[in-house]
């Protein structure tokens, strides 16, 4: 049996992208899921493709390396999009007179009415890590496995620009008398340190709070292969792959959560591999092409995202509704007809950001407990979710002259959408939206069911109330 050892330094830039912002309707998620750092089809390849399906060997043979590589995300800006449909948020308190539609309500977070800051938000999600390659073969079969050691850290980058003032809410507003703010600035009220008015417990899910590291080692990635063509001059291969859970599982605590490996998904497919001889001269020099192609299906993993409430009839516009003829989905499901033919019968996407909007608690009486809830300690739920599919493919030319190795190429990996089915439900008939409401009598039933994360001004409070 010959076993090589070889070390490689790969510094590969992960690029993350997502759709973009729209100008007057901003859409984002709740969750920023990028591709493990165990699926790289690249990595898998490069470097040692000139010891692993080799041709004639008739002894077990095998290949060991330990790469180390170091990946940083590009385009902040995408990233930022994905998440808040922007990358400056404008947040801005009930008496601004002059705060726009797409401002997010400063008053949801305890900043005081008066307040007003612009938020830019600038991504940034940093992997290094160490990858443990194994191959052991024989004619056209083998065997591969690998690991990588993973530390990863991630920031939404806020940077905050203050300019309005800190006032009291008003008497009867956050609780019978004028309240305090909680926190002075965006950045702070995110952290989730702070309460005011009757708020007994803080934000606990969602939260922004700076660098954000963990570390571990992500799923093993495991295949089995047979090469049904194997010659000198190239090879074509096909393998059954599949991963074994690891890595951290995604708890909600944080809106932009480092994850280490698939989310602690098991994971069962096929691969393709193959390559061809372009070029050789002297029996030193070589020239070839290399493809590899992976495609998985992600079995259920029990994980915890925080949702969006649906957008009542009420809050739809002509940009967010289906006419009468489109078949109604779930909420975010996708409307295919005429937009503007819109009636009382609506599919509307979810609420945007709305799981930031302030909750009322109600007793089963229906009376008012005095408790002010952050509506994403109640919006996140443990769940089952799963993907259907992932596919992560590399193209590449190898260059080889006395033991030398160059490799130029492109890796691409993309997924199907998530399948997620909610573990647990809400209580009935126990939490409704505050919005702009007061909580003091005689205004402590009052709610507010067509309210956004952009909120009202305060003096339209009974043009809105339920």
């Amino acid at each position: 049996m010959n076993l090589v050892k070889k070390c490689a330094l790969l510094l590969t830039p992960l690029i993350l992208c997502s759709r973009p912002s729209q100008a007057f309707d901003l859409i984002g998620n709740s969750f920023f899921m990028p591709r493990s750092q165990s699926v790289d089809a690249a990595r898998e390849l490069t470097g040692w493709h000139p010891y692993i399906n080799k041709y004639n060997q008739h002894e077990i043979y095998g290949a060991f390396t330990v790469n180390p590589v170091y990946t940083q995300s590009v385009r902040p800006e995408r990233i930022a999009q994905a998440l808040f449909g922007t990358n400056v948020l404008q947040v801005s308190g009930s008496e601004v007179l002059t705060r726009g539609p797409n401002d997010w309500l400063a008053d949801y977070f305890g900043l005081a009415p008066t307040f007003h800051s612009l938020v830019n938000i600038k991504p940034m999600i940093r992997n290094a890590l160490v990858d443990f390659n194994f191959y052991l073969g024989r004619e056209n079969w083998y065997i591969r496995a690998h690991v990588p050691g993973v530390w990863t850290q991630w920031s939404l980058g806020l940077d905050e620009q203050i300019t309005g003032t800190n006032t009291l809410f008003p008497a009867g507003y956050m609780s019978t008398g004028a309240v305090y703010p909680g926190a002075n600035s965006f950045i702070q009220a995110m952290q989730g340190e702070t309460k005011f008015g009757q708020m007994k417990s803080p934000l606990n899910s969602g939260k922004i709070c700076g660098k954000q590291t963990a570390g571990g080692f992500a799923e093993m990635q495991l295949a089995v292969g047979w090469n049904f063509i194997n010659q000198e001059n190239g090879h074509a291969g096909l393998n059954i792959r599949g991963s074994i859970p690891s890595g951290t599982r995604p708890k909600g605590e944080f809106l932009f959560e480092p994850v280490v490996g698939n989310g602690r998904h098991p994971e069962l497919g096929i691969g393709f591999t193959g390559h061809v001889l372009i070029w050789e001269k002297d029996g030193e020099q070589e020239l070839s092409f290399f493809t590899d192609i992976n495609l998985t299906h992600q079995f259920k993993a029990r994980q915890c995202r925080s949702f969006d409430f649906c957008a009542s009839s009420t809050s739809c516009t002509i940009d967010r509704c289906c006419a009468p003829c489109c078949t109604p989905g779930p909420c975010g499901s996708a409307c295919f007809t005429d937009k503007s033919s819109c009636s009382s019968e609506r599919c509307c996407r979810p609420n945007f950001c709305s799981r930031y909007i302030l909750l009322k608690e109600f007793d089963t009486s229906g009376n008012y407990t005095n408790n002010l809830i952050p509506a994403v300690n109640v919006t996140t739920r443990h769940c089952d979710v799963s993907v259907d599919f992932q596919a992560d493919f590399a193209a590449m030319f190898g260059y080889t002259y006395n033991g030398l190795v160059v490799d130029v190429g492109y890796n691409g990996w993309l997924r199907s959408k998530e399948k997620i089915s909610i573990a647990s439900s809400l209580p009935a008939n126990t939490y409704a939206l505050k919005g702009i409401q007061n909580v003091a009598a005689p205004d402590t039933q009052k709610t507010q069911s067509s309210t956004t994360i952009h909120g009202n001004l305060l003096h339209n409070q009974n043009l809105v109330a339920d």
